[in-house]
């Protein structure tokens, strides 16, 4: 649902040949800081400078929740919502990551 896969494990960490599986994009960090996006497939990052941080998935994904409102005439009704969405890692650029972050 939405949630990154972590790769920080000491058998991933010494390893400078990483694979990303299909329909998900990894997260490269170097010295700490936000760097590139890995694609799937065999990539090569130069450890110990970079970290593949997490994977993300960039397949159609559902998050599905129920909102409880109160009405204009003091009627509580619950709201089933389903919010369908999907990665584009064209479209995210590094200039969107400090406010991804802070929110």
């Amino acid at each position: 649902m939405g949630q990154a896969t972590s790769h920080n494990t000491p058998a991933l960490d010494c390893c400078c040949c990483v694979c990303i599986n299909t329909s998900e994009v990894g997260v490269v960090e170097r010295l700490g800081q936000y760097s590139r996006l890995l694609t799937p497939g065999w990539n090569w990052i130069a450890w110990p400078v970079e970290a593949l941080n997490c994977s993300m998935s960039t397949r159609i994904q559902q998050l599905n929740t129920i909102c409880e409102t109160k009405t204009r005439d003091n009627v509580f009704v619950e709201v089933g919502v389903a919010v369908q969405f999907s990665v584009i890692p064209e479209q995210v650029g590094v200039e969107a990551m400090p406010s991804a972050i802070a929110s």
